[in-house]
């Protein structure tokens, strides 16, 4: 019989790395053996060469992620890099990227959640009687 201080502790999971244009690392947990989530790692698999416009371009994860595809769509279209009906095409992955976002942000925090949750217990029949 193992007591309590002689069990084994687990390793926890590797955390990702990758740390989003808000400055904010990922949280998820890291494929074993890696350095990045199944998404993340996806993505760094992708990356082109330096001299690819995709290259540059960001993962639409954040507000600031956004904002910079807008920035380097624009410069694209400027500098003759993309042409109209390409940046056309970006610009309704990126509005649908922001309304993904948006969408996300929109549900009920945690906290919320809980005091949700709390007040449902507390009106319970069961919970008056226990």
């Amino acid at each position: 019989m193992n007591s309590l201080g002689t069990q084994k502790i687990q390793q926890l999971p590797a955390i990702c790395e990758h740390i989003k244009d808000d400055g904010v690392q990922c949280g998820g947990f890291a494929i074993s053996g890696d350095r990045y989530c199944r998404f993340h790692q996806k993505i760094q698999s992708d990356k082109v060469a330096p001299s690819d416009l995709a290259y540059d371009f960001p993962v639409l994860e954040t507000e600031q992620s956004i904002q910079i595809a807008i920035m380097q769509m624009m410069r694209g279209v400027l500098k003759g890099r993309i042409t109209e009906r390409k940046a056309a095409i970006m610009l309704s992955g990126i509005k649908a990227a922001a309304a993904i976002l948006r969408r996300s942000r929109e549900v009920t925090p945690r906290e919320n959640l809980m005091n949700e949750l709390a007040s449902e217990l507390k009106s319970c029949p069961a919970a008056k009687t226990a």
